[in-house]
């Protein structure tokens, strides 16, 4: 409701604001699949939810492709995400009909001791979700249509990849949950090793964004998406800001520091708000890029932070930084290389890698469970 009002009040047309009324319906019902897959998270049933999440994303892909094809008009591909939601929650209903109720109780008590908690990290949730878009939204309001497209063509590709640090990250919640309670070093040790590995994969991840970015963009966008290649690649570095956030913002979820997961919500949304009007005037999709990637930074800022301030025993250490940093120059002069850029990131992401597990950084447990897994079973 609150987004028809404001597709209304800010004069988009009537494709825009019906589209806006179907995209809405398609986030509750994505929504509802999301909360439905707790059972399956908590019993750890990971490949499921992945399969799930899969599943949605080729749904949507193939149905954007055949209205691609069949050259429908605008309003039919906010349709896509009904048609995928809906998809996904019959599949979770049937995996988890046996394990949990699927008809709604009302129990006030109930209700209030859920909310309690719940409110201030769903709060901190939507702001989070809501912070990255707010800058298309000033950007239709800021800037002319052309820039608009251009920061939208790199918003995609990284909407693309935003929920891998969650996926990845989020299924070893049950676990920070359980050490929370019974093993407060066990609680530490897991929290220092998560950080460790989410700054290594966040940077891996941009690093071969940064090489890969022509390719990426053409396949997405075609000749027309050149100029986004430069705000793809300015905008690529929020990516690790976000895998240091999730990470930080786990162990604080376990231990039900629920508000200071809100206050670190507000302060990315405080900065794109006041980046995005001082910078994209000036800059367009430049300026939105630089503001986007700030405040997601600024928000991996906070939740390291807090964490060392309420993580309850929880101190992070930071000598990783200077090998990632080594290993990152190492992976970057695969740009001088005269490859195609798939081959440029291929061999830049060879390198990095290489090179941190030649200064011993890779957390040894990755290499245990690789060697668990293709161990035969008894």
């Amino acid at each position: 409701a609150a987004a028809l009002l404001f597709a209304t009040l800010a004069g988009y047309d009537r494709t825009l604001v019906l589209g806006t009324a179907l995209m809405g319906c398609g986030l509750l019902l994505a929504s509802t699949q999301s909360l439905l897959t707790v059972p399956l998270a908590s019993n750890l049933r990971l490949g499921w939810i992945s399969a799930l999440d899969i599943g949605r994303q080729a749904i949507t892909v193939t149905l954007m492709l055949a209205l691609v094809v069949a050259g429908a008009e605008l309003l039919p591909f906010f349709a896509v995400t009904i048609v995928a939601g809906l998809a996904a929650l019959a599949a979770t209903v049937v995996l988890v009909r046996r394990t949990v109720p699927l008809t709604p109780a009302f129990d006030v008590r109930e209700w209030w001791l859920l909310l309690r908690d719940s409110l201030p990290y769903a709060a901190a949730t939507a702001l989070y979700v809501a912070y990255f878009r707010v800058a298309i939204l000033l950007m239709s309001l800021l800037t002319e249509e052309l820039e608009t497209g251009y920061f939208a063509t790199s918003f995609r590709i990284l909407e693309m990849l935003l929920p891998v640090p969650a996926l990845l990250i989020g299924s070893v919640f049950p676990i920070l949950a359980r050490a929370a309670r019974d093993d407060r070093d066990r609680l530490r040790y897991a929290s220092q090793r998560i950080f460790e590995v989410a700054l290594i994969a966040g940077v891996g991840l941009v690093l071969v964004i940064e090489l890969a970015a022509p390719t990426i963009v053409q396949v997405v966008a075609g000749d027309a998406g050149e100029r986004s290649v430069e705000v793809l690649r300015l905008q690529a570095p929020a990516l690790a800001a976000t895998f240091v956030a999730i990470a930080c913002g786990y162990p604080l979820l376990s231990l039900r520091r629920h508000r200071a997961l809100l206050f670190a919500s507000l302060v990315p949304l405080v900065a794109t708000v006041a980046l995005c009007f001082a910078l994209i005037p000036p800059s367009g999709a430049t300026g939105a890029a630089i503001a986007t990637t700030v405040a997601e930074f600024a928000l991996a800022a906070a939740n390291v932070l807090l964490l060392i301030r309420h993580g309850e025993g929880v101190r992070l250490t930071f000598g990783v930084l200077g090998p990632l940093a080594l290993a990152t120059l190492l992976g970057l002069t695969a740009f001088v290389l005269p490859l195609h850029d798939l081959v440029r990131a291929a061999a830049g992401s060879a390198l990095f890698v290489a090179a941190l597990a030649a200064m011993r950084q890779i957390p040894p447990e990755l290499f245990d469970a690789a060697r668990r897994r293709q161990e035969p079973a008894a």
